[in-house]
């Protein structure tokens, strides 16, 4: 009997081991170059506030490429590189279906928040445009100042991401995302040096920008063309401005305009 026991219990081993083998192999570190251009270009154009942190192929699932934003924001991808929507839907908590998170080279821009999903979701970041991509910090070395900001105004919001940058218009501040409770609806929120709250960022398409600030590109940026989203800035004192991401092909900029079209700064 005792013999028995113990070869079912070898043959469990051996059989785990295969699995975990077999999962593993089902995910493969993949870097910026390896990835499609239709995947760089939708993270260029729909998330040009942030950054690819890292990347993975994935076998055995619906969404066979998973990318994840410096946001921590995740996308899914088929391996066309044909936009799927939120990755969280497609892959565990850890990332991908092996629980094994492995990370590539990614440094292009992208990202948003306020969303993230379809042509429309919102978001934040950097990218190579300036602003938006800064240095991350923990969670739990945000002032008490902040974190009491947020619990009051944002009390079924959730703080996932934190970092320090710098906005031409402010200087150095410190950027907190948060998510909803749905995790339907991702924010930015900026603070300056002292951790007074600075305004509230959201992803929003080109094509909603108000008209005066779309002639402003015309008329001073005749040579660039938009990415199809930017982002809508609500500052403390309820004005609005749009940091609008632009490039001639060679030359990207992060440009910062008020509402009525005029350049507040740009990056």
């Amino acid at each position: 009997m005792r013999k028995i026991i113990l070869l079912m219990l070898a043959f469990t081993l051996v059989m785990s081991s295969c699995k975990k083998d077999q999962l593993s192999s089902d995910v493969q570190s993949v870097t910026d170059a390896n990835l499609t251009a239709t995947i760089n270009d939708y993270v260029e154009n729909y998330f040009p506030d942030a950054t690819i942190e890292s990347a993975v192929k994935v076998g055995n699932s619906a969404a066979e490429v998973k990318v994840t934003l410096n946001t921590t924001e995740v996308l899914a991808f088929t391996a066309k590189g044909e936009y799927l929507g939120d990755g969280d839907a497609y892959f565990d908590g850890h990332g991908n279906q092996s629980g094994d998170t492995l990370v590539g080279n990614g440094h292009h821009g992208g990202g948003n928040h306020g969303g993230g999903g379809g042509h429309h979701g919102g978001g934040n970041g950097g990218g190579h445009h300036g602003g938006g991509h800064g240095n991350s910090i923990p969670i739990d070395s945000l002032s008490v100042t902040i974190v009491d900001f947020i619990t009051v105004n944002y009390p079924s919001f959730t703080i996932k991401h934190a970092g320090l940058d710098s906005i031409c218009q402010f200087g150095a501040v410190t950027e907190v995302m948060i998510n909803d409770s749905t995790a339907s609806l991702r924010l930015k929120l900026a603070f300056d040096s002292s951790d007074a709250f600075l305004f509230i960022a959201e992803r929003a398409l080109f094509t909603d920008v108000p008209q005066a600030v779309i002639d402003a590109i015309a008329l001073n940026y005749p040579a660039y063309t938009s990415r199809d989203r930017c982002e809508k800035f609500t500052l403390a004192a309820g004005n609005i401005q749009y940091r609008i991401y632009l490039t001639d092909g060679q030359t990207r900029l992060s440009v910062i305009f008020n509402e009525d079209g005029t350049v507040v700064c740009e990056e």
